[in-house]
């Protein structure tokens, strides 16, 4: 008898171990972001007729069949599902947060235009960070950060047409920064006007695979309890 108790002790407390993993607050949070401050500074010291930006933000956080998906044209916006999934984005910068399997993603498109005089070669290296903390096996994380030009006509040139990075699900907490490179010319002998567009990108969602000692509590659980059964079967 005691050492019945003492299985199904065992094998409850396991099965709760797992049960307890499995509420527990796990997911990951992170940010991608370019520094879109200094990249207005030199566009206006350096080019002409700087636009401005102008914004295109969308963000989104579900949580149990509810929770918020929302655009704006603005720079600031906030999706969020109860505590457990966020999606926001600000002014060159967004983020995603997700907790216990639920999902959430921000996107930011910024545009401007500038103008290059004859001749004129624009070069500029942009700092851009992606970031992401509380990271775990339940909770998968992709950020982006991406420029474009639009197609310019034949008396333009661009060194880069396309300028990108991605930082996928790493297995590890962290911050990459980098450089994202801008360089176009104007090879005419007249003002060019150029099409900047700068791109941010977040999503955050479940991975849905069990942590190894979570396989090995459940079943640590199964077996004690299927042990208990089968002694206690009349003979």
């Amino acid at each position: 008898m005691y050492f019945r108790n003492c299985l199904i002790a065992g094998g409850s407390a396991a099965l709760f171990l797992v049960s307890g993993a499995a509420v527990a607050a796990t997911g990951s949070t992170g940010t991608a972001s370019f520094d879109l401050a200094a990249l207005t500074n030199r566009l206006i010291s350096d080019t002409s007729n700087f636009s401005g930006w102008t914004y295109l933000s969308q963000a989104s956080a579900q949580a149990g069949g509810a929770g918020q998906t929302l655009s704006n044209n603005g720079p600031d916006l906030t999706a969020a599902a109860s505590a457990a999934a966020k999606g926001y984005t600000q002014a060159g910068l967004i983020g995603a947060e997700a907790y216990n399997g639920v999902v959430s993603s921000a996107f930011q498109q910024v545009t401007t235009t500038f103008e290059l005089a004859p001749g004129q070669h624009f070069v500029y290296s942009v700092p851009y960070t992606l970031s992401i903390t509380q990271q775990s096996a339940a909770q998968r994380i992709d950020l982006g950060v991406a420029f474009r030009f639009e197609t310019l006509d034949t008396d333009g040139s661009l060194a880069q047409t396309y300028s990108t990075s991605s930082w996928m699900n790493p297995s590890h907490n962290g911050t990459l920064s980098s450089v994202l490179d801008i360089d176009v010319t104007n090879n005419r002998a007249t003002p060019l006007t150029v099409t900047f567009n700068g791109f941010l990108r977040a999503e955050n969602y479940a991975a849905a695979v069990p942590e190894p000692a979570s396989y090995t509590l459940m079943l640590l659980g199964m077996a004690s309890l299927a042990l208990v059964r089968r002694r206690s079967r009349p003979r």
